[in-house]
């Protein structure tokens, strides 16, 4: 009676090991997730990954880095997403601005469709965005300013509208921009980039009094909609930019040439013209006596009366007339 009594209770005992044991895995579960890792998974369910290129891509991962078309830093940062030519549709979702480490990113050649997130404005360290051959629309995003650090952008070939994002001028080191072929619209402000393509905007214009000018429903240089490939229209435009040029130039340039042709011939013939015109004139005047002679000729009457035959001969160039009493048995002038 006594011993049982004095027992140590067993039930205590084996609670206390049993949660002596679970607590590393308590620990565990509850430690927050990768916050590269949640970014990146919203990225993949954002897409549609028609090849597979993304299977690798697992929640339950620790690591990102060893993912396919995932580039880390020597601290196991993501600092680089590519997956250029990969067949890739849907749209790209806004976490990916959780990636603040990012540097590169290089989804170009898909099928990626919808806007352009805002959120990438929110990468501070990034350096290069290549979205160009894709299917996004909607506006250019302004926060896309924000990147401070940008120095390629590429976003060629989609479906962007509404007006030039003008905050892109303010990235001091941005050094190639490509906003070709989209439909993009108004003024372009100055940008100090070594390479800048905006061709393919048919309602992009260069200041605000051009614009203002351009956008004139009667008026306007671009036509509002074109059905013709990228690629069409450049050539046109570029045809027809060079064949006005030339035209313009040729005309110019044939014009002064046939003028002062022109007036070395009238100069020469008026001169050789002069001596025998003024000749007959005078002679004809001269027999008719008392009467008038004009003419166009070459000259002034300028002959003063000599005895009892007074008359007038030319002298010198020019135009005028000639006016003169004679008698009809006056000798006339050689």
């Amino acid at each position: 009676m006594a011993s049982s009594v004095s027992d140590p209770p067993l039930l205590p005992v084996v609670v206390v090991l049993l949660l002596l044991s679970a607590a590393p895995f308590l620990a565990f579960s509850s430690e927050p997730l990768n916050a590269e890792v949640m970014a990146l998974v919203a990225i993949k369910q954002g897409l549609v990954d028609a090849h597979g290129v993304l299977s690798n891509w697992d929640e339950d991962s620790v690591d990102p880095c060893s993912w396919a078309m995932i580039t880390c830093s020597p601290h196991n940062l993501v600092i680089g997403l590519g997956a250029p030519s990969q067949g890739l549709s849907g749209t790209l979702s806004g976490r990916i601005a959780n990636l603040t480490n990012l540097e590169q990113v290089l989804l170009q050649n898909n099928n990626i469709t919808g806007r352009l997130p805002p959120e990438l404005g929110a990468l501070p360290r990034l350096q290069t965005l290549d979205l160009s051959n894709n299917r996004f629309s909607g506006r250019a995003p302004g926060t896309l300013g924000r990147l401070s650090k940008l120095r390629y952008l590429r976003l060629n070939n989609n479906s962007l509208s509404g007006p030039f994002p003008a905050s892109l001028a303010s990235i001091p080191q941005l050094s190639f921009l490509d906003l070709s072929y989209n439909n993009l619209s108004g003024p372009v402000p100055f940008f100090p980039t070594r390479t800048f393509n905006i061709v393919g905007n048919p309602m992009i214009c260069g200041s605000h009094v051009d614009c203002a000018a351009a956008l004139a429903p009667a008026t306007g240089p671009f036509p509002l909609a074109s059905t013709s490939t990228p690629s069409s229209r450049s050539r046109s435009k570029a045809g027809a930019v060079g064949v006005g040029v030339g035209v313009g130039t040729g005309l110019g340039a044939s014009s002064l040439l046939l003028f002062a042709v022109s007036c070395l011939l009238w100069s020469r013939r008026r001169r050789q013209r002069c001596p025998s015109k003024v000749v007959e004139i005078w002679r004809a005047g001269w027999r008719r006596g008392w009467g008038t002679c004009a003419s166009s000729g070459c000259g002034s009457c300028t002959r003063p009366r000599t005895g009892s035959a007074p008359g007038t001969s030319w002298a010198g160039a020019g135009s005028g007339t000639c006016t003169g009493a004679g008698s009809p048995t006056a000798r006339p002038w050689p």
